[in-house]
């Protein structure tokens, strides 16, 4: 049954779970990560809560979970507790998520992800391509980074940005060098094209593109919308 947020009065009986555990599992307990506190939880839960005669069932739960499991069902398959959010990559391509920042590709910069996080892991999609992924940090206010993300940033130089581009272009190989002067000879952005292959680059690696490059060049087609999906 679906419930209001903030509303604790339409779920008492999940509310007065969660007040138990706050007053008998949590007070004084330390530990040292999210699997340590887990394993401290089962172990309470087995020795401690599952041992007391309930006080709406009046039963032991250890017991009646034994007398009901052979009626219990098979599982389906496990749902989906990833938290999801869309997330826009920051000039620092650094992705903010529950108290700390997750690097990601520095070419992603102003683009749209899907970031989808479980207890242990927190991973950044393009569409159906991942471009990151960090074990998730259950501190506060750390930058979790990988170097590899920064690769060929520290080549740019400051207002030189379409002359990188074109030389990060160019670079992938003489299918991409034909290509982009077919673009300069034509009435297509060259700007959006680079911003395009280089988006490709990074999601999918230069050897691909080169590759499909030269696939496209073979069929007369150009325009790098019309041949990746994008």
């Amino acid at each position: 049954m679906a419930c209001n947020p903030g509303r604790g009065n339409e779920k008492g009986r999940v509310e007065d779970s969660v007040k138990y555990l706050r007053t008998n599992f949590w007070p004084g307990r330390t530990f040292r990560d999210l699997a340590d506190l887990n394993a401290q939880a089962q172990d309470w839960r087995d020795t401690i809560a599952n041992q007391r005669e309930h006080r709406v069932t009046r039963k032991i739960p250890s017991l009646h979970v034994a007398e009901e499991r052979p009626h219990w069902l098979p599982l389906r398959e496990p749902y989906d507790t990833d938290e999801v959010r869309t997330v826009v990559v920051p000039p620092l391509f650094r992705v903010a998520f529950d108290g700390n920042r997750y690097s990601v590709p520095w070419r992603l910069v102003g683009k749209a992800l899907t970031l989808r996080a479980d207890a242990d892991t927190v991973a950044l999609w393009h569409g159906t391509h991942r471009v990151a992924r960090h074990a998730r940090d259950w501190g506060r206010d750390h930058d979790c980074v990988l170097p590899a993300h920064a690769d060929g940033l520290l080549a740019q130089k400051p207002g030189a940005q379409g002359q990188w581009q074109v030389q990060a272009v160019e670079q992938l190989g003489p299918s991409a060098r034909q290509y982009l002067a077919l673009i300069r000879a034509g009435t297509r952005s060259l700007r959006a094209e680079l911003e395009h292959l280089l988006l490709l680059t990074t999601l999918y690696g230069p050897a691909l593109v080169e590759a499909a490059l030269g696939a496209c060049l073979a069929q007369a087609i150009v325009g790098a919308t019309r041949w990746s999906g994008g």
